[in-house]
């Protein structure tokens, strides 16, 4: 009698001491729950770190673009060349293939022009308008190490910035030159807008859509009249170039989702 009754003490106590099966489900459903609830929050806190990484990422790149396009641009110098006793003035920008906002959207843009970085006077053998001893640049080739006559060259198939010395074939990120081009990112800029403006106040109240206010751009240098523009809608002749003093860029960057849009306006210091 006494051992059955100590086995049914130590029965009871088995009992007592364990869970019951519905206590096993409910901890596992509510283990799974708080699991859930942490995996979300370090994923959501993942997500927001690799998105905040690659908004500052694409910022960069898009600032250090525009930074040396901007540096480079604002020393453009204006040139005098002379031979067989005619002087011949050369502009700084020499040429800007689709400038907006009268160009066409998402194609191939770029800006060319000339800057005496070595300070000599001398920009591909032909003397500054700054100085110099005339006679004094003999060297017309431009070094593709260090060149003074400089293209920046968007081409939206490859969406690539290029730095291209010397020159461009029309239609092209192409030196026309020969000359090997270098790309300024490895990708990602989904487009670029050149402006060319002028402090000089030419309006022609007869160009429709071209509000009368303060602000020259190139499609009112081109309709001023001979001799400074020949009224083709096109930016397109030394007289015309030689008046744009000021060049607002606006680049944008997108990589992963994200977009990025930056822009500044380039004052070109040697150009009155």
């Amino acid at each position: 009698m006494r051992w059955a009754m100590a086995i049914r003490r130590r029965l009871r106590q088995r009992d007592e001491s364990g869970f019951t099966l519905v206590e096993l489900l409910v901890a596992s459903v509510v283990g799974i729950i708080v699991g859930g609830v942490v995996l979300s929050t370090i994923l959501v806190a993942q997500r927001s770190t690799n998105s905040t990484t690659a908004w500052a990422n694409l910022n960069g790149e898009a600032r250090v673009l525009l930074n040396r396009l901007a540096g480079d641009l604002r020393q453009a110098t204006p040139l005098t060349s002379t031979s067989a006793g005619v002087t011949t003035d050369i502009p700084a920008i020499t040429n800007v293939q689709n400038p907006q906002p009268y160009g066409t959207a998402g194609a191939l843009t770029s800006i060319t022009f000339d800057a005496d970085f070595s300070g000599d006077d001398c920009v591909k053998g032909v003397l500054s308008d700054k100085g110099g001893t005339p006679g004094g640049c003999t060297d017309p080739s431009v070094d593709p190490n260090n060149p003074e006559v400089e293209t920046f060259c968007w081409d939206p198939a490859g969406q690539v910035v290029y730095l291209i010395p010397g020159g461009v074939t029309a239609g092209s990120c192409t030196s026309d030159s020969g000359l090997a081009s270098t790309a300024m990112l490895s990708g990602h800029v989904k487009d670029v807008k050149i402006y060319a403006y002028s402090s000089r106040y030419i309006y022609d109240g007869d160009i429709v859509g071209l509000p009368a206010d303060g602000v020259t751009d190139w499609r009112e240098i081109d309709h001023a009249g001979s001799p400074i523009g020949n009224s083709n809608d096109k930016l397109d002749q030394p007289s015309e170039y030689a008046l744009i003093n000021s060049v607002k860029i606006v680049v944008t960057v997108a990589d992963g989702g994200h977009t990025q849009t930056v822009q500044t306006l380039v004052s070109l210091r040697n150009v009155p």
